[in-house]
């Protein structure tokens, strides 16, 4: 959000139409290692704190977790929310309509990458029973409120409120948690601005998930669709738009854009497998769907079949093939340490 805040800065002096603010997810990326809330409201501080985030260490996503403590995300939430209100103003100074929207993300399709409270390895081999008796004595645990939800999913309110829990209590929160949407409707309560409940609107026929989300916020074209409509609805609402507002297409993709797609997605996952660091076996699957989707498209192509190589590798604990492609392998080594000099040539 401090991003927005200073584009905003310097582009709504030109003039614009409407600003529709889609902003949330990703807040935690840039919070240091060594947090010191009381001074996570100081400019200078953050843009300092960025140059050691906690979420990310060259080369990869690894160290602590991006969560830290209660305290941290309590500071993190409060600035977002002054972000927010910054923008409002930002926006009335120069008499430009504004919209905001709450952020919907992956729920039934993206478990945790680890809890809050700690991993709870070898959840999944469980009988359900039993995880719901474990969740009963640990209620903010992200790994079993996530697979109690996939448990009770046929009951879909029940589900929704349990994977909601598995967002929240997630270590790794790259997905806008429950505290950061509720600040985007009071900000816009209280602020008197439109809000697109983009959260409750694709929930609304149960938790969101694969079919909804490429991975843990990017949506398919159907979920973008639905994402446009709710949106120009907005737009319409402060009078930019004329209305009715016709409906957004569903724009698939052409298969050349689908191979890229899919060779992106397959690394995405498998990046998020090397950084669960337990019971991984759910998210090297996504990655395995991915580069299948991709050898599918093209089949024989060089860069799917070492995606797939790597994940079956990593699956098994093994040594990967070493990777042809310069820039793949470039891209696969800077995901992960682990990966960092086992896919060059075979030595």
């Amino acid at each position: 959000s401090d991003d927005t805040v200073r584009m905003l800065r310097r582009t709504l002096r030109y003039g614009a139409d409407a600003v529709v603010i889609y902003d949330g997810h990703n807040e935690f990326m840039s919070v240091p290692r060594r947090f010191a809330p009381a001074l996570w409201g100081l400019a200078t501080y953050r843009r300092l704190a960025v140059l050691s985030p906690r979420a990310v260490e060259s080369p990869g996503w690894v160290g602590p977790p991006a969560y830290g403590s209660p305290a941290q995300a309590e500071a993190v939430v409060h600035h977002f929310r002054e972000n927010l209100v910054r923008v409002v103003a930002l926006a009335r100074a120069v008499g430009v309509p504004l919209v905001v929207a709450t952020q919907p993300a992956n729920l039934a399709g993206f478990q945790p990458s680890w809890s809050t409270v700690g991993a709870v390895e070898g959840a999944a081999a469980l009988p359900p029973a039993t995880r719901r008796r474990l969740l009963d004595s640990d209620p903010t645990s992200a790994d079993l409120a996530y697979l109690v939800a996939l448990d009770t999913l046929p009951r879909g309110h029940e589900a929704d409120a349990l994977f909601r829990v598995a967002r929240d209590h997630d270590a790794m929160p790259f997905r806008a948690s429950s505290a950061v949407n509720d600040a985007i409707r009071e900000v816009a309560a209280g602020e008197g601005v439109p809000l697109v409940d983009l959260d409750r609107a694709l929930s609304a026929r149960g938790p969101p998930g694969l079919e909804a989300f490429y991975d843990w916020v990017h949506p398919t074209p159907a979920a973008a669709a639905t994402i446009a409509d709710l949106l120009l609805g907005g737009m319409a609402s402060v009078g930019v738009l004329p209305g009715p507002v016709a409906a957004a297409p569903v724009i698939e993709a052409t298969p050349g854009e689908a191979l890229g797609l899919h060779t992106r997605e397959a690394v995405a996952w498998l990046q998020w497998g090397l950084v669960r660091h337990h019971d991984a076996a759910e998210r090297l699957g996504r990655a395995r769907g991915h580069a299948q989707a991709a050898l599918a498209l093209s089949p024989g192509d060089p860069n799917a079949l070492a995606l797939l190589d790597t994940v079956e590798a990593l699956a098994r604990g093994a040594r990967p093939s070493p990777v042809p492609d310069p820039a793949l392998r470039a891209r696969l080594e800077a995901i992960h340490p682990r990966l960092v000099g086992v896919l060059g040539d075979d030595r």
